[in-house]
């Protein structure tokens, strides 16, 4: 859902458009006339396309995984995974 407020500046009146929806981040424009603030409101909402091109989608990317990704996939080494696990998260935790 968007919404339009007035943003009273030194130099005039502004208008920001909030569009905010689950999973994407929120979308904050600002326009000079109400007009343009409205069409650019409309356009977005209108367009999932543009949606998700102005609100990218939260990445929920972990750092654990990551590491645990690491230590499966990538890591080689000499020590065994499981100390070498132990010694990163104690340095990380520690």
């Amino acid at each position: 859902m968007a919404s339009i407020q007035t943003v009273v500046r030194s130099s005039g009146t502004a208008y920001r458009v909030q569009i905010r929806r689950k999973g994407l981040r929120a979308i904050s424009k600002v326009f000079d006339t109400k007009q343009l603030a409205v069409k650019f409101a409309r356009r977005v909402e209108g367009d999932r396309q543009v949606l998700q091109a102005y609100g990218h989608s939260y990445n929920k990317l972990i750092f654990a995984d990551v590491v645990d990704a690491y230590f499966e996939y990538s890591y080689i080494g000499k020590r065994p995974k499981e100390h070498k696990r132990a010694a990163l998260e104690a340095r990380l935790l520690g």
